[in-house]
């Protein structure tokens, strides 16, 4: 009997080895690179991932999922300044992606910059008031911070989703 983690990791494995034919019969193909960096996230293999990001960037410097998920690749690896960074582009290219402001408030959270944590949390709220996770990653930053007079309301909120 095949156990569950071995067919998810020989699914990633089957995964990369479509994208890598999809590269080789079209090596300009930036959705491939793009995709094949996330099953390399998935799979834990970072470095490759950001190739794969980089490279998507390189061929479509507008792929502001490539650079959201570089950010995401990069925060994994505690190089949140990177993180930053990325996920900065990605709203440059993208003001009305909520992810990447709720995950460059996260990153800024983790390097102590709170208030543009809980703007930038504030944003992806305002642009999808169902992302879940970003009142809990708020709400966090207000307990870590003492700044509870503007948590009962927010976690009631979240609650009634």
């Amino acid at each position: 009997m095949e156990s569950v983690a071995w067919v998810a990791e020989r699914k990633d494995l089957l995964a990369v080895e479509d994208y890598d034919r999809t590269i080789a019969m079209n090596p300009s193909y930036t959705e491939a690179y793009n995709n094949r960096g996330i099953v390399f996230d998935k799979m834990g293999q970072y470095n490759k991932a950001i190739e794969d990001y980089n490279r998507a960037i390189a061929l479509n410097p507008s792929h502001y999922e490539a650079y959201y998920n570089l950010g995401i690749v990069y925060g994994k690896m505690a190089l949140l300044d990177k993180a930053v960074e990325a996920f900065s582009r990605s709203i440059t290219l993208n003001p009305d992606y909520p992810y990447a402001y709720g995950s460059r408030g996260l990153a800024y959270s983790h390097l102590g910059q709170h208030d543009s944590a809980v703007n930038d949390l504030n944003r992806a709220l305002s642009l999808d008031y169902n992302y879940a996770g970003t009142y809990v990653n708020r709400g966090k930053l207000y307990l870590r911070t003492g700044n509870i007079k503007n948590l009962p309301a927010r976690i009631f909120r979240w609650l009634a989703l």
